[in-house]
């Protein structure tokens, strides 16, 4: 199994978006959502996870709760050892 972060659905998102990646071994893996200016909004994910596959609901809401703005966003995820991906998002009303 390779280490890939799969196309978020749906995309448009108008109430919840679906992430979806694989990693090859246990190991720390994290996923964030930033806004394009590079903030970071929401972590969905910062924990060991097995090897396999895994999915998050993006709920379209900060860590405050509060519902983000239509827009474009990216989904970036980081698994120990193998490196990085990021998804492009779009929210809409």
């Amino acid at each position: 199994m390779a280490f890939a972060l799969a196309r978020v659905s749906p995309n448009p998102a108008a109430g919840a978006d679906r992430i979806g990646w694989s990693q090859p071994r246990a190991a720390e893996a994290r996923l964030d959502v930033f806004d394009v200016g590079g903030r970071r909004l929401r972590t969905l994910d910062d924990r060991t996870e097995g090897a396999g596959v895994h999915l998050a609901t993006w709920d379209l809401t900060d860590d405050r709760g509060s519902r983000v703005r239509p827009g474009l966003y990216f989904a970036r995820l980081t698994v120990a050892g193998e490196g990085d991906r990021t998804r492009r998002l779009t929210v809409i009303r």
